[in-house]
């Protein structure tokens, strides 16, 4: 589900009739025309009918049956095409030709009304208005929708595959307000319920923080262990370089900016500041050995470590590429991922070949106090050293300080003006957040351009100041664990047996650790929206289970946390199936930085509260981790029979079994199904015999009570541009209950009218209210989720165990949603990790020439993945995609270090 709008209204004199056959008519078409909207649909059927409402006393007493009224209404409102007068016929000719016409087709009760059913030379008439009551009213009364206790037309929005969900709902939304300003009648208004671009917005909103706070972070980290902001800036530089020209490559390939590339390039601002700390590191070290000019000593550190970016970079989209052949749900995840991170790396070495040299040559000083000393710069430094004196680092850092705030602020206001604000908005939509994020980054880059511009020579300044003490403290501790590390590296390197024991134990620990570790496989998200699902017992009423929903509604407004309630009574979405007792409200949650409770938190109060609901079933459930998989949170599992009996009881019967051996499983929760065999039924039991002896048809006899009960529409008409029909049935005082049929009679073969209980009665029983089939077995679709504490997997896992000890021959399982692609994926992580390793392995055999030396980058692994699985089980985190995602980037990260 895309989206779904609640259309209503607080006036009390406008229904859910008038409610749907506006939005029907004004709003329904004007979204479907909207690309990228696949379905609009509006739940229930509350177009606009003509009812006809039998009297059957009266009907009895005039000898007039159902079939009856069905051939009137056939006769008189029609459609008639008389044709023209005076049409060409080539043998003749006239001036003028007059079109005929008639209007047939009936559109107001009045008219229905004055058709008549019988009539005699003696001018007596019989006219349906004696013996029924027509009303402009609905087709069906199958479903009540509201929202907040208003009465609502609820509308469902689906997506065309490929489109993008974010403009697709900006436009619905422009064009429903559109509506509302143009044509809305006073009272009237709508309320997006859910759309799923508020979480994808809130997420990536909180994605783009973590991209500025890892962008701030890895310049800190490069301050600190490089020690001068000159050396900063240039790896610095390379960070937005890259990702811009990541995103040069995502715009060619067709790829959007989600929550998955996001990810992405979050963790490439740590993978593409290497290639450049490499090549500044190269170049402090040729300076301060061989006492080099940047210039020279960037040419040779050039020559030197080329092949070594080279490597590098092949190595770590040797590592991404296998993966983007992936086909399935997890291919879309693993395939964005990879080509945003393999674009991000090349994109860094390419940089590191280019732009970092350069800015090496040009930024950088040589090891002496004179470099700082001449032009503008040295002008400048001499000044502040000048005014200041020993506490020239004071001064420069208030005025670094000063600048950066300036800049920030600049940036910040500029975005602000009305003029950029708008033009800013069109192009990438902008918010606050993402202005001062933009504010920050400038700002952060002003400020280590002011330092490396102006800071002291030959990074003297290091020495002074308590920064410069922290540093030089730093650089300390860092020479004494290399030391502490090289000592302990000498000592084991000759030792062969204890390294080949070590790899092996870290092995054996990966098994270990993985046999514990809690499988997964895309993960539940706080979306801000809840899906409340109603099961009042079977039988029960249409009205009776709209009430329990308002209950559910009442208890909801009493949480802070929540919004508003949306209830829809008569459809259940899991299944998106229609019964009486069955009842969805959607719980639409405060924005996540408004409210202090989660979803799961939330929902643990529903149930304590819930459970005050007297005689009903009530589940909670968050929306599908990706929308379009389901209908859902949690899994859906579906009870197949595959006997080919027919016997719905039998399938019953297993249900209940095997809903009743999952419930003692720990690793279960919120087990759910709207299957039941139990449903009251009274089936009608004919005396053929009797019948044929009085005359009636048994077609006949059925055709009536199709009529009078089930109702069935003749005809129709045309209205606000829509075809509505004409539907016959028996006032609703005459089929509320079992014993009314005794007083329903039909005619006969000699125009008589004969009870039905005559040649009638009928039997009580149980049996199904609708018919589920999956994959044309039929079926009992169940859904449920991990309780507390286990994962996905684990739940699977779980209900495959129950099926094989509790289920006979002819019955099996089958999955839904996410748990189908789950279950079906299996192993596919160790297999993609296999091939990884092999492709890393190939590269680096390419790249050294030998089928030796690259064992030792990937004997390296077992040790990284050890480490990752063993604070994977520390944290009760599960092995799901986001995790094999993280080893697949491990597994390049392993071999680059390496």
């Amino acid at each position: 589900m895309l989206m779904y709008v609640n259309v209503f209204s607080k006036d009390p004199n406008v229904d859910q009739n008038f409610l749907y056959n506006y939005a029907t008519v004004n709003i329904l078409n004007e979204i479907k025309r909207i690309q990228g909207v696949g379905r609009a649909t509006i739940l229930g059927n509350r177009s606009y009918a003509m009812r006809v409402e039998l009297d059957l006393e009266r009907m009895r007493a005039y000898k007039v049956d159902a079939e009856d009224v069905m051939e009137a209404l056939a006769e008189q409102s029609m459609i008639g095409s008389p044709g023209r007068l005076g049409q060409a016929t080539g043998q003749t000719s006239q001036t003028l030709e007059y079109v005929l016409t008639w209007v047939g087709r009936y559109k107001t009760p009045e008219e229905y009304e004055n058709i008549i059913l019988k009539a005699n030379p003696e001018g007596e008439i019989l006219r349906i208005k004696d013996v029924a009551k027509v009303s402009l009213g609905s087709s069906f009364y199958d479903l009540y929708s509201d929202i907040d206790g208003y009465p609502s037309a609820a509308i469902v929005l689906k997506q065309t595959p490929g489109s993008n969900a974010a403009e697709v709902i900006k436009k619905v939304k422009e064009k429903v307000e559109q509506i509302k300003q143009e044509s809305f009648p006073p009272g009237m208004d709508y309320a997006v319920t859910y759309d799923v671009s508020n979480f994808l917005d809130a997420s990536i909103e909180k994605v783009l923080h973590t991209l500025f706070e890892a962008f701030v972070l890895v310049s800190l980290v490069v301050y600190v262990f490089l020690g001068d902001f000159r050396s900063t800036l240039i790896p610095t530089l390379a960070v937005p370089v890259s990702l811009i020209g990541t995103f040069f490559f995502m715009l060619m390939f067709g790829m959007s900016i989600n929550l998955i590339t996001l990810f992405a390039l979050v963790l490439a601002i740590g993978v593409v500041v290497d290639d450049a700390i490499v090549v500044v590191e190269a170049v402090h070290e040729k300076m301060h050995t061989k006492h080099l000019g940047p210039y020279q000593a960037t040419q040779e550190v050039v020559r030197e470590i080329s092949g070594a970016i080279v490597a590098i970079t092949l190595v770590m989209t040797a590592v991404f590429i296998p993966v983007t052949f992936m086909t399935g749900p997890v291919g879309v995840f693993y395939r964005q991922f990879a080509l945003t991170m393999a674009m991000s790396i090349v994109i860094s070495g390419v940089v590191a070949l280019s732009l970092t040299p350069v800015l090496c040559a040009m930024i950088l000083r040589p090891h002496s106090n004179h470099a700082a000393q001449r032009g503008l710069v040295g002008l400048v430094n001499r000044g502040i050293t000048k005014i200041a004196g020993r506490n020239a680092f004071v001064l420069r850092g208030l005025l670094t300080a000063v600048l950066g705030l300036g800049v920030g602020a600049g940036v910040y206001f500029l975005l602000h003006n009305e003029f950029v604000h708008e033009l800013a908005s069109e192009q990438i939509r902008l918010t606050e957040l993402k202005t001062r994020i933009i504010a920050g980054v400038v700002a952060l880059l002003a400020v280590l351009t002011f330092r490396a511009t102006f800071s002291g020579s030959d990074g003297s300044e290091k020495k002074r100041g308590p920064l410069g003490i922290f540093l030089h403290l730093f650089d300390r501790g860092v020479e004494k664990v290399t030391g502490g590390y090289a000592s302990i590296l000498g000592l084991i390197v000759t030792r062969r047996l204890l390294t080949v024991l070590v790899i092996g134990a870290f092995s054996y620990g990966i098994m270990v650790v993985n046999d514990v570790l809690p499988s997964g496989f895309i993960p539940l998200e706080d979306q801000g929206m809840i899906y409340g699902i109603v099961q009042t017992p079977p039988g029960s009423t249409l009205e009776y289970t709209n009430a329990k929903c308002h209950e559910l509604q009442a208890i909801c407004k009493e949480m802070d946390e929540i919004t508003s309630v949306s209830s829809i009574a008569g459809y259940e979405v899991l299944t998106e199936g229609r019964g009486s007792n069955a009842g969805t409200c959607i719980i639409n949650l405060k924005p996540w930085e408004d409210r202090k409770l989660t979803s799961k938190e939330i929902i643990e109060e529903l149930e304590k509260k819930g459970a005050e609901i007297a005689n009903i079933k009530l589940e909670f459930f968050e929306p599908p981790a990706v929308p379009g998989f389901g209908a859902a949170g949690g899994f859906s599992v579906n009870l197949l029979d595959k006997t080919n009996s027919g016997d719905y009881k039998a399938l019953g019967e297993e249900t209940d079994k095997f809903m009743a051996a999952m419930g003692k499983r720990k690793e279960l929760k919120g087990l759910f199904t709207f299957f039941a065999a139990n449903y009251p039924q009274y089936e009608i039991v004919i005396d053929n015999d009797v019948a044929m002896q009085k005359g009636v048809s048994i077609r006949d006899a059925m055709d009536n009570l199709s009529i009078v009960i089930g109702s069935t529409w003749e005809q129709g008409f045309v209205r606000f541009g829509q075809f509505y029909k004409v539907y016959v049935q028996a006032a609703p005082q005459f089929r509320r209950f079992p014993e009314d049929l005794e007083n329903m009679f039909v005619k006969n073969d000699r125009d008589e009218m004969v009870p039905y209980s005559a040649f009638m009665k009928i039997e009580k029983q149980q049996g199904l209210n609708e018919i589920s089939r999956y994959n044309l077995y039929p079926t009992a679709p169940i859904q449920g989720a991990p309780a507390k504490g286990y994962s996905s997997g684990e739940a699977i896992a779980a209900i495959k165990e129950v099926a094989a000890e509790t289920l006979p021959h002819g019955f099996d399982i089958d999955w839904q949603g996410l748990a189908f692609d789950e279950a079906k994926a299996g192993n596919t992580a160790i297999y993609i990790f296999l091939i990884v390793v092999v492709f890393v392995y190939m590269v680096l055999v390419g790249q050294y020439e030998s089928f030796i030396l690259p064992l030792a980058v990937i004997t390296s692994l077992p040790v990284g993945l050890f480490g990752s699985f063993l604070f994977l089980k520390a944290m009760g985190l599960a092995n799901d995609v986001y995790c094999q995602i993280g080893l697949v980037m491990l597994v390049g990260l392993l071999g680059k270090n390496a």
